[in-house]
Parts: structure tokens; C-alpha cells; sequence
């Protein structure tokens, strides 16, 4: 398709963007993926991050999404308590920056 064509087919009542469709489709896959291991919902802006990471291929961002809760898992990276040793004197230094979301 030319430029002008995805112009005109977005301009139509009732398009929904490719996007939006597959990120969509990332949620429902992701989700229900963590439902069986009593996980919470994945969110619409952590599916957007790791979709853009995969130019938004599905198959690829649930891949690289898998990979990463198993590295979360298995480096104990789960749960953080920042009122709790060791996270709690590490941040008492003040030599971290929380960079915005």
C-alpha cells in the first residue's frame, strides 16, 4: 500500500489501527498465560513496550515478554520492598535516579 492508500483506509468510519489490534491481542494472550500461574493483568503500556521492542510482531513480543518473567524469576527479581534491607540502605546513598516512566 502506498502512503496515500493507508491514508485513506485509517480516514475510513470504523478502522481500527493495526496497533491497536494487535496489542489487543498481546493482552489476551499475555493474560491469559498469567491467569494460569494466579498472575495480575499485564498492563496496555507494558504491552506497547514490549510489542515496539518486536516492531509489533505478537508472536515475538509474547516471546521476548516469556523471557523476561523467567529472568525476573529466576534472578529473584519479583518482589521489591523499598522500606526493606538490602533495597532500603541502597537507596538511603541517594546515588540512584528514578527515571520517569
Amino acid at each position: 500500500e502506498t502512503q496515500r492508500e493507508q491514508q485513506l483506509q485509517c480516514s475510513q468510519p470504523g478502522y481500527i489501527p493495526h496497533s491497536y489490534l494487535r496489542t489487543k491481542n498481546f493482552i489476551e494472550v499475555v493474560n491469559r498465560m498469567r491467569r494460569r500461574r494466579s498472575g495480575g493483568l499485564v498492563s496496555w503500556g507494558t504491552a506497547v513496550k514490549f510489542l515496539a521492542a518486536r516492531k509489533f510482531d505478537v508472536a515475538r513480543a509474547v516471546a521476548l515478554y516469556e523471557q523476561h518473567e523467567a529472568t525476573r524469576q529466576r534472578e529473584g527479581l519479583v518482589h521489591f520492598d523499598p522500606t526493606q534491607e538490602p533495597l532500603k540502605s541502597e537507596l538511603d546513598t541517594g546515588k540512584f535516579t528514578i527515571l520517569p516512566t
